[in-house]
């Protein structure tokens, strides 16, 4: 290697140039100088604008031959291979890989080799989730209506990721894993959870020594009770002397539309000597279109 040191970089560069024209057929581990990842490890690539890549071929589970013209460099090579797992992935082969087997510089532009392992069709086996010490599993079930043994699309891994963040008592960290069970075929869905804080409590007061009166405001709010995502809320107010304010909320979810839930809440005004009013109201809420 000492004779390397001794030659402009300028030589250096031509001698790889020679040495990719002279050998057409060449390692991917010799040929590509920056790693790429895909769904089976480390790709390597190279950004160049002097080579153009004219076709990938996927050989193994399936063969067929796709026709390019575009520039050879890593956004597009790593966006063929996505776009290619992708469409395996969308019909139920989640653990599909993709090997590189050759690389050859031919005369009318780079030919790429791929082997395919789709690997089995994988369907769903159960939700496990994470993060949770008050949650009821059997709450947060309600809010997934992808059932059990159901192919696990690149469609569905959506939709799941779509009903987790939908969930208001507790907050998804987007943290999806699929925990797959011997033989491949069946898998378990992990999604981890933040619990929200059970009871937060916002206060203030003040005494007026002219009226002797006080003066307050309480709001106090209690979140996923029982870890079945019940939710009460109650609000007492004076703002001045005589004038009292006080609301009563409570809120769950219901089975009777999807992510569906029930509110109640009560409402008092009493501005002594002015007038006395007494209000309630009730509201439900939720999805009524099936996700697709």
């Amino acid at each position: 290697m000492k004779w390397w040191l001794h030659f402009d970089m300028r030589i250096a560069l031509y001698i790889l140039i020679f040495v990719l024209s002279a050998n057409p057929c060449i390692s991917a581990q010799r040929f590509w100088d920056v790693d790429i990842l895909s769904n089976n490890g480390n790709v390597p690539v190279i950004d160049s604008n002097r080579y153009s890549l004219s076709s990938i071929v996927i050989i193994g589970d399936e063969s067929r031959r796709i026709e390019l013209d575009t520039l050879f460099s890593k956004v597009v090579v790593e966006s063929y291979i996505s776009s290619i797992l992708k469409e395996y992935q969308d019909s139920g082969y989640y653990y599909v890989a993709l090997e590189v087997v050759s690389i050859e510089n031919k005369a009318g532009g780079i030919e790429m080799t791929l082997s395919l392992n789709k690997g089995p069709i994988v369907r769903l086996g159960k939700f496990i989730y994470k993060g949770l010490t008050r949650t009821r599993p059997v709450t947060l079930n309600r809010y997934f209506d992808t059932e059990h043994d159901t192919i696990l699309t690149s469609q569905i891994m959506e939709r799941i990721r779509k009903q987790a963040r939908s969930i208001l008592h507790v907050t998804f960290t987007e943290l999806l894993e699929v925990v797959p069970r011997s033989g491949y075929t069946t898998a378990d869905i992990s999604l981890e959870f933040k619990e929200r804080q059970p009871v937060t409590i916002e206060a203030g007061g003040g005494y007026i020594s002219s009226d002797k009166n006080f003066l307050w405001s309480i709001d106090v709010a209690f979140v996923n009770l029982f870890g079945s995502g019940r939710e009460a809320r109650f609000q007492s107010e004076r703002r001045e002397t005589g004038r009292n304010q006080l609301t009563v909320g409570y809120s769950q979810p219901t089975l009777l539309l999807q992510n569906g839930r029930v509110a109640f809440e009560a409402h008092t005004r009493d501005y002594r000597d002015s007038f006395y009013e007494f209000k309630m109201s009730a509201s439900i809420s939720g999805q009524i279109k099936r996700e697709i």
